[in-house]
């Protein structure tokens, strides 16, 4: 099996004796609440680059890579604020999330 590049540049897996067999794809990785991703492809190699707003803090993985296995490389990317929470609208009011679970309201 080999790669090979099709018309719109995405990496096909390649039977040279089948022909294509199909486009890898990691999916959609979301924009962290009070960060940035830079990056918008999902099909193999492509790289979305993490960042945080002003006064937080980056958990995960600022860099992740599509694999060939379908997956992204490396640990979701969180933005955490001054005493290791996330501020993120819940409903109309917001809340602070901490580890992934909701964990106080304001």
């Amino acid at each position: 099996m080999r790669f090979f590049k099709n018309r719109s540049s995405l990496p096909v897996l390649t039977d040279c004796a089948l022909g294509p067999l199909s486009v890898i794809s990691c999916g959609d990785l979301p924009t962290p609440p009070n960060g940035n991703k830079i990056g918008t492809l999902t099909s193999y190699g492509a790289t979305a680059i993490f960042s945080c707003n002003t006064g937080y803090t980056l958990v995960g993985s600022r860099v992740r890579e599509c694999m060939a296995n379908g997956l992204w490389s490396g640990a979701e990317v969180r933005c955490l604020g001054r005493w290791g929470v996330s501020v993120v609208r819940w409903g109309k009011s917001p809340v602070c999330v901490s580890g992934g679970s909701r964990d106080c309201r304001y």
